[in-house]
């Protein structure tokens, strides 16, 4: 029988995150001590699928903490996060999966999201991180001949299956690669382009 693999079993110092760590990220957030009990399990049994919404949720903030914690999924030299096949297959909500990577990671500009599976890795789209100059505003985005306005302090996934998107950038409010206007090419694919204007 195959070994069944969770994604907890990638990390080595899930000790280390604390029930207060795991609320921030939760709203409304469960009590402490449940909390606490909800980690523990997770420590001794890193290979439990979530059961409800409230455990996905709660994976969810562990695996942020995990993230954040780590430095073996995020390459900040190629600017490429890498996510393994086995996290898709207890997540496989890809937007979930992908706002909890954005979250962990201090990302700007442009970085290329990447599947790494047994056999060969995958390139599932882009995020986009434009450097905010204020809080509120617009993004303008043409993406293959069509037009997105991207609100400030939202997270937005748009289509873009091709290998190359084309993204033409505009924003009084907001910059990418230093420049208010700009055309970057990014990797297109499953996910797409993932516009991440809130800023933090």
């Amino acid at each position: 029988m195959p070994k069944v693999t969770g994604i907890f079993d990638s990390f080595d110092d899930l000790d280390q995150i604390t029930a207060e760590d795991i609320a921030s990220w939760l709203r409304p957030a469960p009590e402490l001590f449940y909390l606490e009990n909800y980690l523990a399990n997770r420590l001794l049994y890193p290979q439990v699928a979530p059961v409800t919404a409230v455990d996905m949720s709660i994976d969810l903030a562990i695996l942020r903490e995990a993230l954040k914690r780590s430095t073996s999924f995020y390459d900040s030299k190629d600017k490429k996060i890498t996510i393994p096949q086995h996290f898709v297959s207890r997540i496989p909500n890809l937007s979930q999966l992908i706002w909890a990577f954005a979250d962990a990671f201090k990302l700007k500009d442009v970085t290329t999201v990447v599947l790494s599976g047994d056999d060969k890795d995958e390139v599932l789209g882009s995020l986009l991180t434009p450097q905010l100059t204020q809080k509120q505003g617009l993004v303008k985005l043409k993406i293959e001949e069509k037009n997105y306005d991207i609100k400030l302090g939202t997270l937005t996934i748009i289509p873009c299956s091709k290998s190359r998107c084309h993204v033409g950038f505009k924003s009084d409010q907001a910059q990418i690669l230093g420049k208010n206007e700009a055309l970057v090419e990014t990797y297109g694919g499953k996910l797409g382009l993932v516009v991440d204007g809130r800023g933090r």
